[in-house]
């Protein structure tokens, strides 16, 4: 994923709330989220170049996890793809967070990274191989991430953190409402551009929650939403979009 928001503990009816756009070169084969065959319970698309995903559900436990990766200047080679990383933390007998002082103890075998991962009915962690270099309990509350460090307020980090909150306290909680955040393409103004590294024209365009640049062959692959209700119901929804736009959804409930 590149960009991400969460709800934890701001809904009666839904105590859990996320909704995250996958940005990815146009050219990267992947599949959309299916059940995998080679990992019980496990729920997600998955990248072909390296066979894991960028954001997973396992459906027996409840555990689930995502990836970022992280701007800031940095080699973005390294010895294991960070893909691989989520099939590991969702495709596991051990606690999340036991997965999670493995990976942190394993974080220079990663380019950059920022990973959320627990339990949709349960603790919620935070941790970065750049940024917090320690697991971190997430708080009740509305948090953000993209490619910055947790909850670091870059435009459509706190774009999206305003609108999901106001989408709660409306009572607007479905699929589509979320999926409306994530199709913002306006572009943030220069001055409240972050700089990390790529020059301004990326950091522009990249400044969006969605992003289309069919020049360079890369923009906004997927939208995923998960809801967790207060009756246990978990509902997962993935869109995948081709040139800009919505081309097929997939559902679950578990």
């Amino acid at each position: 994923m590149c960009f991400a928001l969460m709800a934890l503990g701001q809904h009666a009816d839904y105590p859990f709330v996320l909704v995250a756009n996958r940005d990815e070169f146009y050219a990267r084969p992947a599949l959309a989220m299916h059940e995998w065959a080679d990992a019980d319970g496990v729920i997600a698309g998955r990248d072909l170049e390296s066979m894991g995903s960028w954001l997973a559900v396992n459906k027996q436990d409840r555990r689930f996890a995502l990836v970022t990766n992280v701007r800031d200047g940095t080699p973005q080679t390294a010895e294991r793809s960070r893909g691989l990383l989520i099939r590991d933390l969702v495709d596991s007998d051990l606690p999340m967070v036991d997965c999670l002082d493995t990976l942190q103890a394993e974080r220079g075998r990663y380019a950059g990274f920022n990973v959320l991962a627990g339990y949709l009915d349960g603790a919620m962690y935070y941790l970065s191989n750049r940024n917090v270099t320690e697991v971190t309990p997430l708080v009740a509350g509305v948090h953000g991430l993209s490619n910055a460090a947790l909850d670091t307020p870059w435009p459509k980090v706190v774009k999206g953190k305003q609108r999901l909150a106001g989408l709660l306290e409306a009572g607007m909680v479905e699929p589509e409402s979320l999926f409306s955040i994530m199709v913002d393409g306006e572009i943030a103004p220069d001055e409240q551009l972050p700089e990390t590294g790529i020059g301004l024209d990326k950091e522009r365009w990249l400044s969006s929650a969605f992003i289309d640049q069919p020049e360079f062959g890369y923009g906004t692959r997927c939208t995923m939403v998960i809801l967790v209700g207060s009756d246990g119901k978990v509902e997962l929804v993935e869109r995948t979009f081709e040139g800009g736009g919505a081309v097929s959804d997939v559902c679950f409930e578990v």
